[in-house]
């Protein structure tokens, strides 16, 4: 080798590694394109689409919402803690990912998760496969009760089905209906004794209660409520006193029809004394419409959704009937659509829960709190609250974009003890005006509610209401869409305000 060849050959490297250097100055000043965007921290993942899926689905594509994605992301699926499948062409853009799940992924019902990992850190979020969101049940319904002693749903059907209107027997677990009693007189809202004793059915068009022995449902007493043309706008059976039911009397064809007081009644016999209402005048009158017996016999509360006072109540009851005690304004906060505000009473807890989301302490009348709104979640709200699960389950209607008829509707679970969200899941293709208009849990993890224009919907909520260390169950053979009687749209009952929802906006 010349010493020409040697010069020529170090000449040659040192243009390498000047050209290497140069590029290399370049790249760390922010030059260059091409390959994952830079970097602005680590990526944070803030939603899933979609965020749960039925059990026995098809294969979709799952998409991760965030942001400082970069080509070193990786997707993995878990279901109950085990692994499932692991995606490492995942990126899309610095704010998304996406990944492939098959159908076997998501064949049984489980909780599960979307987790990412990137070079500079990552993160989870839930993904829920639910055993089957909905049973669609074509049976109008005025009300529904959950009866924990038979283990039955009791619906009373209007009288513009075929067929006639009546008491509808209903197995949540087959979705079947056992039998139909029928009866006359627009039968409306219900309410059972927690002994399982007696079933109360408000009829609407005589003014009236019929009562029921069960399970059997062998017609008993029948009693008037007081004024001719009134309706029964609840009824609540006192607890351990299957004999004595508080009643709040409304006013047909009225923009505000909880105005016409509380009754106490003993085997349909009325106590003397009865808190009057606004269409009655005179002092400690009051809107009250949902009712709810205290933890003890001399205590009951309502609330006012038909004017904006929003007013929270207590009444006193003695053996003489009941009076006006305290009357607390501007405690709630919304109408809560043309079924209204309905409230709920742990005695487990001592507080008052309302569909609205107020949490009310009622020694003073006091909001120690508010659930909020899941994401998605908008307009009128239905819940339940649950005790021995430390749970209070809602049904919102919920703003979101599919291909098929009706309505989405999310259904939440939040922690009782201290407001904090728990979970959620969408069903879509729910039937309905205004929303529902009441809504009861059934057994362990179930879930019914009634829709205005003839639907009854029962819902699996195992994947919302089970621990972390409890595996969840499958239904086996759950039948997704039910018929069981001929659909009609029209609902009887004359708890509905006239304005209609459009009116009642929350706040």
């Amino acid at each position: 080798m010349s010493v020409k060849t040697d010069l020529l050959s170090v000449h040659r490297a040192i243009l390498v590694l000047t050209a290497f250097l140069i590029t290399a100055l370049f790249a760390s000043c922010g030059g260059g394109s091409g390959g994952s965007p830079s970097k602005g921290g680590p990526p944070t993942l803030t939603s899933l689409n979609p965020s749960s899926v039925e059990a026995g689905s098809a294969g979709f594509t799952i998409t991760v919402n965030g942001t400082n994605f970069d080509s070193s992301c990786e997707v993995e699926y878990t279901s109950d803690g085990e692994l499932l499948s692991t995606f490492s062409n995942a990126y899309v853009s610095s704010t998304e990912l996406q990944a492939p799940i098959s159908a076997s992924d998501v064949a049984q019902i489980g909780a599960g998760s979307v987790i990412v990992g990137c070079t500079d850190g990552g993160g989870s979020l839930p993904f829920l496969v639910t055993g089957f969101p909905r049973i669609e049940i074509e049976q109008a319904a005025n009300d529904l009760v959950w009866d924990p002693v038979h283990q039955v749903i009791y619906l009373s059907v209007p009288p513009t089905v075929p067929g006639g209107s009546g008491i509808a027997v209903l197995d949540p677990v087959t979705a079947k209906l056992l039998s139909f009693t029928p009866l006359g007189n627009n039968p409306d809202v219900l309410a059972i004794s927690d002994d399982g004793q007696y079933l109360y059915v408000g009829l609407d068009d005589t003014s009236s209660i019929q009562r029921f022995t069960l399970p059997q449902l062998v017609a008993d007493i029948s009693f008037p409520i007081g004024v001719a043309g009134d309706f029964p706008f609840d009824i609540q059976v006192e607890p351990g006193a299957p004999h004595t039911t508080a009643v709040s009397l409304g006013v047909p064809d009225s923009t505000t029809p909880a105005s016409a007081g509380v009754t106490i009644f003993d085997d349909g016999v009325p106590r003397p004394t009865s808190v009057p209402g606004p269409i009655d005048g005179g002092l400690g009158t009051c809107y009250c419409g949902s009712l709810q017996w205290g933890s003890a016999e001399s205590t009951l509360y309502s609330n006012n959704s038909m004017s904006t006072g929003f007013d929270f109540y207590s009444l006193s009851v003695n053996a003489n009937g009941a009076v006006l005690s305290q009357d607390y304004p501007n405690v709630f906060s919304s109408f809560n659509g043309a079924f209204w505000n309905s409230i709920h009473y742990l005695p487990s807890t001592g507080l008052v829960y309302a569909d609205d989301r107020t949490v009310v302490n009622p020694s003073g009348g006091i909001v120690l709190g508010t659930f909020n709104l899941p994401a998605g979640a908008v307009g009128i709200n239905r819940m339940v609250p649950d005790s021995t699960l430390d749970l209070a389950t809602f049904l919102f209607q919920a703003n979101c974009v599919y291909d098929g008829p009706g309505s989405c509707y999310i259904v939440s679970t939040f922690h009782l003890s201290d407001l904090s969200y728990l979970n959620s899941f969408t069903v879509t293709n729910i039937q309905g005006v205004y929303g529902a208009i009441n809504m009861v849990r059934w057994g362990k993890n179930g879930l019914a509610f009634n829709t205005d224009t003839g639907q009854v919907y029962l819902v699996d909520i195992t994947t919302l209401v089970q621990s972390a260390s409890t595996a969840p169950t499958y239904r086996e053979g759950s039948q997704r869409y039910v018929s069981v009687r001929n659909p009609q749209r029209i609902l009887t009952t004359s708890r509905k305000g006239l304005l209609g929802a459009s009116s009642n906006n929350p706040k």
